[in-house]
């Protein structure tokens, strides 16, 4: 439907999946599967994505859908590949696998539930499902069945950033996101009064060290206005496995800062374009480690920057 609002293509026939009860479903199976025919607003109002997998209710509350928009689905979004479908983002973010059914014999030993109507599938990671900035390496026989998310480790905090489509045109980026899972020798007692409290944020950091808050298994993705989203390996690096302080956070930023400006094709100066993709750095991945040291906390999504 996305393609066909756009103009891009021009089908002679359209086939209703909406009796299709297996891909309008929420399930916990190695991991939380999300029907491909969930409307954004279905998936948003989930429990397990507001309290576990909150980069993707940041991304899809960032959204101001109409009334038309809201029957927009998960699939619909991602299978568009066009760099404005926003949910690639945070799916990259928690390694999602794209569960696929169609008519071939079955390449995934596991397979993925369907009780009828396919003869094979296999499940593609998120990674490589995107082939162009247009174009995913689905079949013409395949359509996809659900996501699957898998289990987070505890104390894991995700965030995600959407920037409005007016900045974006001038950015290069139309996000950024993050999902760290967090460490304490104290459980995070110092580290719950530091975030209670005031101070300016190196500061705040360096008191973290002071508690042994380490970080690992790091996600940081931007998404571009003109290309697919890309993960930041050597901002993760950075943080990999080291206790967090102020040092290795300015280390960090400035890692991924300079990974994002390669790519981006702005439409202002350069030095206005550093500051800015360093402030939304700095607030997404903040943003996830709060999340991971307190989430208990009710969760309250990200808003547009």
């Amino acid at each position: 439907m996305p393609r066909i609002t756009q103009g891009r293509i021009a089908p002679k026939h359209l086939i209703s999946l909406d009796n299709m009860a297996d891909l309008k479903s929420i399930t916990k199976l190695n991991g939380v599967r999300l029907g491909s025919g969930l409307t954004l607003t279905q998936v948003k109002e989930n429990d397990l994505v507001q309290n576990q997998y909150t980069a993707l209710y940041d991304a899809i509350c960032s959204l101001s859908l109409s009334k038309k928009e809201e029957r927009g689905t998960l699939g619909g979004d991602l299978c568009s590949a066009y760099p404005f479908a926003l949910m690639a983002c945070p799916t990259l973010l928690f390694d999602t696998e794209v569960a696929a059914a169609g008519m071939y014999p079955a390449t995934h030993p596991e397979g993925m539930g369907v009780k009828g109507g396919f003869f094979g599938s296999r499940i593609i990671r998120i990674d490589s499902f995107f082939a162009t900035r247009d174009s995913t390496i689905l079949k013409k026989d395949e359509l996809v069945k659900e996501f699957i998310l898998p289990f987070l480790p505890d104390h894991t905090g995700s965030a995600f950033i959407k920037i409005k489509r007016g900045k974006s045109a001038y950015l290069g980026i139309t996000g950024i996101g993050a999902r760290i899972t967090v460490s304490s020798q104290d459980r995070f007692a110092a580290s719950r009064k530091v975030l209670g409290g005031k101070g300016d944020l190196i500061g705040i950091l360096d008191r973290f060290a002071e508690g042994n808050l380490a970080c690992k298994d790091v996600r940081l993705v931007v998404a571009h206005s003109r290309n697919l989203p890309r993960r930041l390996r050597s901002g993760e690096d950075a943080l990999n496995g080291n206790v967090l302080s102020g040092t290795v956070f300015s280390k960090a930023i400035q890692s991924a800062m300079v990974e994002t400006m390669t790519d981006i094709k702005g439409k202002t100066e350069p030095w206005y374009l550093q500051e800015m993709v360093k402030v939304l750095l700095m607030r997404t991945i903040m943003k996830a480690i709060d999340r991971g040291i307190r989430p208990e906390k009710k969760i309250r999504p990200e808003v547009a920057f």
